[in-house]
């Protein structure tokens, strides 16, 4: 991307610019025609010397003063909310909200072309800001005020500065003047002495109400054996509700247990209770005993005879011989293996002992929860009374907790209104200051705005910025082959020669060249 290309861009996109730049215009056109003129009406305050310094701390002891800024005070009132309401209630919301209606008195004769202009602009502004079928309210006077008001406080200086916009001059000098004469008035009655004796003796009566409401509250509770009503009305329904599931609980356990007992009785009654058993038992056989006391009996003789006679005789060879042939016939005898014998026997089914043992320990889980299912039924009764009782007093709760709430809350409000009466009686007695009025409202003679050149100026700014920037996107997506160069750098390749697009113009250009060529 290069400046030749971007300009080459900009240079194709002219269209594009001008339209974009021409619908810019017309927008703030349309705004600048549209938008209604205001007036801006001003007007100066001065904190009057000699007590403008002195004030009261609202979080200090009500019998000590100290020395603090009033102006945050005074800022405070002519931002309030209550004095807007004073204005609105004395001018009207439907003034405050009155539509932009400008005029230029009867049409004359003779009159000029720019006349008739601003006549017929004047006529499309009235239809444009008509509101139709509006019903101006109180809230909406209300939040017109707040916006079109203006309060300007330097800080070195004692003056507060005040001002309101509104479409009309007469109706922006008359709501400012209105509402600086609320301020002022405001401003004495929020540092006026009081009757002080009339705010003690209401304080006394707003605190006896209360402590009598907090005693009957408190023996109300007292009578009940409560110290919290509301949880301890909640902790009834959740112990009742515990109870209730703690029998349902039992009662379903004795169900399901009822059944599995029967169940189990009745496989009892189908299950044998004794089986016989068919136990093989081996036995050794007859003549391997015998064969063992011959051998026995032959080894002694052969030891006696070994004591009686010499080795190698007759009678020892012989008892040998006799002992080697009974070993062989023992051995033969072994290897024939035990006699085996099948023994019945009757011994108790395992089957029918675990069904009598399950049904005996169902048994018992029976007597445990119908014992328990009773207790269950007593909580139940216990959970259900207390519940009742606390029910029944719960709309005499109600009353009387709102009683006290009601007379907390007066009691309160009346501290409050001693507390400042006390402040006030102090303050009068070192010369409060209030608000006084060195620039009344005045009237503007030329409107405030708009500023409609500017307005034209930015729809045009506007639009040819928008232009560019479409025209600057698209030369940088642009990847159109529209020159030699283009192709070359797209192949790699140089290009010798190009065949011109044979529009009207270069076949105009073709043929002039050919005839002066030729002549």
């Amino acid at each position: 991307m290069n400046l030749k290309k971007i300009a080459a861009t900009i240079f194709r996109g002219w269209a594009l610019f001008f339209t974009t730049t021409l619908t810019g215009l017309l927008i703030g056109g349309f705004l600048a025609v549209t938008k209604p003129n205001f007036y801006e009406s001003t007007g100066t305050f001065l904190l009057r010397p000699g007590g403008e310094n002195l004030s009261l701390n609202p979080g200090a002891d009500p019998e000590v003063y100290q020395r603090l800024n009033l102006r945050a005070n005074a800022e405070a009132i002519l931002l309030s909310e209550e004095l807007l309401r004073r204005v609105v209630n004395r001018i009207g919301p439907a003034k405050i909200l009155a539509p932009y209606q400008p005029s230029d008195g009867p049409p004359r004769p003779g009159e000029s072309w720019v006349s008739r202009l601003r006549r017929g602009i004047h006529r499309f502004q009235r239809w444009w800001n008509d509101p139709g079928d509006y019903v101006p309210n109180e809230q909406d006077a209300l939040l017109h005020l707040q916006y079109n008001l203006l309060t300007i406080k330097p800080r070195r200086s004692d003056t507060i500065t005040v001002s309101y916009a509104a479409y009309n001059p007469l109706l922006a000098q008359e709501i400012l003047r209105v509402y600086m004469e609320e301020a002022r008035k405001r401003h004495v009655e929020a540092y006026t002495d009081v009757d002080i004796q009339l705010v003690e003796k209401e304080h006394r009566e707003a605190k006896t109400k209360m402590e009598r409401a907090a005693f009957q509250l408190e023996k109300f509770l007292k009578d009940l054996e409560v110290l919290d009503f509301p949880s301890e009305l909640s902790q009834a329904r959740d112990v009742l509700s515990r109870a209730r599931l703690e029998q349902t609980t039992i009662q379903n356990r004795i169900q399901t247990n009822q059944i599995i007992l029967e169940k189990l009785q009745k496989r009892l009654q189908e299950t044998e209770r004794y089986q016989t058993l068919e136990e093989p038992m081996s036995m050794t056989r007859p003549r391997v005993m015998a064969l063992q006391n011959r051998v026995n009996e032959l080894e002694e003789d052969l030891a006696r005879a070994k004591g009686r006679f010499q080795p190698g005789a007759d009678e020892i060879l012989q008892l040998e011989e006799r002992l080697r042939a009974t070993k062989d016939q023992l051995e033969a005898e072994l290897a024939k293996g035990p006699i085996i014998r099948v023994q019945k026997r009757r011994r108790e089914n395992p089957e029918w002992t675990a069904i009598q043992n399950r049904a005996y320990e169902i048994k018992l889980a029976l007597e445990v929860d119908r014992q328990a299912v009773v207790q269950a039924g007593i909580e139940v009764k216990k959970a259900e009374a207390r519940l009742t009782e606390l029910a029944d007093h719960k709309d005499r709760y109600l009353e009387l907790d709102r009683l006290v709430r009601s007379t907390r809350a007066d009691f309160e409000f009346e501290e409050q209104r001693l507390r400042l009466a006390r402040k006030k009686s102090l303050a009068a007695q070192v010369g409060m200051s209030s608000l006084g009025v060195i620039a009344h409202a005045n009237l503007p003679l030329e409107k405030s705005g708009p500023n409609r050149f500017k307005m034209l100026l930015g729809g045009i700014f506007g639009g040819a910025f928008f232009g560019l920037f479409f025209l600057l996107l698209r030369a940088v997506t642009d990847s159109t082959i529209r020159n030699p160069e283009d192709l070359e750098k797209l192949t790699k390749l140089k290009v010798l020669a190009s065949i011109p697009k044979l529009t009207r113009r270069n076949l105009r250009r073709h043929q002039a060249l050919r005839i002066t060529t030729w002549s």
